[in-house]
């Protein structure tokens, strides 16, 4: 079983939501939570210490007290690219952390570090990047490609044969057209229909 460093969002909400998909898991669990709210570190989230300040990552790397890491910081883009780059610099491997409610079509093909809340759906064919943050009851249809460090708010819609690019943020409930090219760094409200 793979032990799983989680990065950031302690109070935020975001670990609570990783530990939570996890629940049941038998290739991976949680560990320890990293932080860099000073306020964070020492408390406990979920049952799962926060054990340091992002800063410590990797030197628990290092000193080999974890397998594969996930970045929990759903909403600060550019923060949760940042954190995937220095991963990615230190050769340290991220999880998907996939929810097991979450219903996945033939030949989907994903990326790393992605995280996949509850009750989602990818139709056949879906490409889904690296680093991508997905709330809970989005769905993503047939032959639709997403790029990396996006975030999915919950009950988003993606038509079919949609593609995506990095770093957009899509707001609750908001539906992407079947065949519509979103380039990167939109962001969405919540309600919105594109195009």
């Amino acid at each position: 079983m793979s032990r799983l460093a989680i990065i950031g969002s302690a109070l935020g909400g975001g670990a609570a939501q990783i530990i939570e998909a996890l629940d049941g898991s038998d290739s991976v669990r949680a560990v320890f939570i990293l932080d860099r709210d000073v306020n964070a570190i020492g408390q406990i989230v979920q049952g799962i210490s926060v054990a340091g300040s992002t800063e410590d990552l990797v030197q628990k790397w290092n000193a080999k007290e974890f397998d594969v890491a996930v970045i929990a910081i759903g909403g600060d883009l550019e923060e949760r690219r940042r954190q995937f780059e220095l991963l990615d610099l230190n050769s340290i491997p991220l999880a998907n952390v996939i929810d097991r409610s979450v219903k996945v079509g033939l030949n989907v093909v994903m990326g790393t570090g992605n995280v996949i809340l509850n009750s989602c759906y990818f139709g056949n064919n879906v490409k889904v990047g690296s680093n991508n943050y997905i709330l809970n009851q989005c769905s993503v249809q047939h032959d639709t490609v997403i790029g990396n460090h996006n975030y999915f708010a919950t009950n988003v819609t993606i038509g079919a044969k949609v593609r995506i690019g990095s770093m957009n943020r899509f707001g609750i409930k908001s539906i992407v057209e079947t065949r519509a090219t979103i380039e990167d760094g939109q962001t969405f409200k919540s309600a919105a229909i594109y195009p």
